[in-house]
């Protein structure tokens, strides 16, 4: 059988959008077999590296995704979609994650 992220069963049920379930469970409003159901608290920043677009990774991302954790990926300067005109430097490859990993942090809701 395969997994479903309960905000998504809870959105395809009537009970509103997938956010606005999201919203319910980070409140507490929604328990499991009795327990107070909690979001995803693992994120995966996923940079695929140099070899093909993000579509070649997919199949791995959706099982990351399948199993539970929140999945972010991206194509850094110089491979994807993006072409520029000269190569990027590893300056900019590390500046491309850093960014990545902020956009993430502004994400994924505060565990403390």
């Amino acid at each position: 059988m395969a997994r479903e992220r309960l905000q998504k069963y809870l959105a395809r049920c009537g009970h509103g959008s997938r956010r606005r379930a999201e919203l319910l469970i980070e409140k507490g409003l929604v328990r499991v077999n009795g327990e107070v159901a909690e979001l995803a608290d693992v994120t995966i920043l996923y940079n695929h590296g140099n070899y093909a677009g993000i579509e070649h990774y997919l199949p791995r991302l959706r099982f990351l995704h399948e199993a539970g954790y929140n999945v972010l990926t991206w194509d850094y300067r110089g491979y994807g979609k993006s072409m520029p005109e000269t190569a990027p430097s590893p300056e900019q490859f590390i500046a491309d994650a850093r960014t990545m990993r902020e956009h993430a942090v502004g994400l994924v809701p505060d565990p403390a």
